[in-house]
Parts: C-alpha cells; structure tokens; sequence
C-alpha cells in the first residue's frame, strides 16, 4: 500500500509540473486520511493555478479525484506562494531550460541560475549539465559557486534538488540543479539546524 502511494504522489508530481509549469511550480505535499486528500503546491504565481473564479484549481481537483477514484469533493488543492523564486531549484530548473531551449550559451545560462539562487539567499548553488553540448561526445559540465552539501542527513535536508530532461537536435540534454538553503524548515514550519552548529551563550 505505501508503494503505491508513493507511486501515485510521483505521478501527480508530474501532472502538477506539466499542467502548471507557468505558474512557477516547485513541489507539492499531501495529506491523506480513510477517503480525502489534501494537496499543498508550492507555486510562484498562486493566481495562474486557481484562473477565474477558482475555475482552474477546481478542474486539476476533478481530474486527481478521478485518478484517485475519490468523490470530487474529497480532493482539496492549497496554494502556498513562494517567496523568494530563487531558492526553488524546480522554479531554476525551468528557467534553465528555457534558456537552453533558446540555445542561449551554456555557460551564460547557468550562472544566471546561479546568480538568482545567490541573490534570493542561498548559501550555494550547483549546475550540472550533460549531454551532447558542442562536442560530438557527450560529457558533464558542473558550475558552482558557494558551498553545497553532499553526504549525509543534511545533504538532503538542506539541499533542494531538480532535474530536467531538454530534447534537442543533438539528444537529450540533461540538468540538475542543487540549491543549498540555509534556512531551510521541516514539514512542521521548524527551523532546521546543522548537526555541527555550536551556539555559545556569554
């Protein structure tokens, strides 16, 4: 039962990031109990997700009840607004891949999304991008400022994480985007703290 749980949240991951991609989407979470769910996304712009007069979200709500085989009034979507765009590695992922799309360079494209993800916070970014770039090989560029996290608990507590796959002429284009947040909270709204954080009271 919990496989296919996760199995289902996956899928609907990856309606929300094809169905609302424009409006800035980086992640949802769901809340379920015996026969309703409830499904917080994170969006930059909530106004393009819920349309005119709620038609839009109440729509998305209809096609997950059916794929659910849930009562339609038993599936409840919230938008949360993100704040700050740049800590949101989907919300980066995207606009790099737009960038790429518009055969802007690769190297130029990637430190603008490194640049946003510094400016709106962020303790450090990293770009991979592979594939067939320029060369008739396919090989890995990884550009990085700042710190990031790698190993351990933290690497996935403070580090959001995205990838996309671009088609292109060449292939297949692949990116990842790490952005590590330094004030990242849990599910619970609590601030998390490095494990190797000392405080010293005077």
């Amino acid at each position: 039962m919990f496989l296919e749980d996760c199995m289902l949240e996956a899928e609907i991951h990856e309606y929300f990031r094809r169905e609302i991609q424009e409006a800035g989407y980086a992640g949802c979470t769901f809340r379920r109990s015996f026969n309703t769910v409830e499904i917080t996304v994170r969006v930059a712009e909530p106004a393009l997700v819920q349309g005119d007069n709620h038609e839009r979200i109440h729509q998305i709500e209809a096609v997950i009840a059916q794929r659910l085989s849930l009562p339609l009034n038993n599936v409840t979507i919230f938008c949360d607004k993100i704040i700050a765009r740049g800590l949101a590695a989907e919300v980066l992922a995207d606009q790099l891949k737009l960038k790429i799309e518009k055969q802007t360079p690769i190297r130029q494209a990637a430190m603008f999304v490194i640049k946003s993800a510094l400016r709106a916070g962020a303790a450090g970014c990293e770009v991979a991008i592979s594939g067939k770039l320029r060369q008739q090989r396919a090989n890995c560029q990884k550009y990085r400022d700042g710190q990031i996290i790698s190993a351990g608990k933290p690497g996935k507590d403070f580090i959001d994480r995205a990838v996309r796959g671009i088609p292109l002429k060449q292939g297949i284009i692949g990116i990842e985007i790490k952005v590590y947040n330094p004030k990242m909270k849990d599910q619970f709204g609590r601030q998390l703290v490095m494990p190797d954080k000392v405080e010293i009271n005077e």
